[in-house]
């Protein structure tokens, strides 16, 4: 069921932005589904929203924190809506196909040494 997988699935790493992606859907169906049984005040507890949060990549977290005290500082709590807007607005920055790469996500196995022209591995 979609609940468990994006309540308690496994965490996204950083550079796998296929898992982000799908997450983005899942996060989104989620939402919806939970809204239209009558239950989105369950999902909007702050436990439930960190749990899903816990699952993004660090820097993604990071930057939740900072969505969370600019949604603050207009007097609310972060709710689903607000999670599934910020999702796909990083989902959709990590896999734009000309500044994705730019991303942290967007590194890719091999990073250029500085002097030499040739790759070295980043893994």
């Amino acid at each position: 069921m979609v609940t468990k997988g994006v309540v308690q699935g496994a965490p996204i790493n950083s550079n796998d932005k296929q898992s982000l992606g799908a997450f983005a859907d899942d996060l989104k169906s989620y939402g919806e589904t939970l809204k239209a049984m009558g239950f989105e005040g369950e999902i909007n507890t702050q436990s439930n929203l960190v749990s899903i949060v816990e699952r993004l990549p660090g820097y993604l977290k990071n930057r939740w924190v900072r969505n969370v005290r600019d949604i603050r500082k207009n007097k609310r709590s972060p709710g689903i809506d607000d999670l599934i807007s910020y999702v796909e607005d990083v989902t959709e920055e990590v896999t734009d196909p000309v500044y994705g790469k730019l991303t942290f996500a967007g590194r890719g196995k091999y990073l250029k040494k500085p002097g030499n022209g040739q790759e070295a591995s980043h893994t």
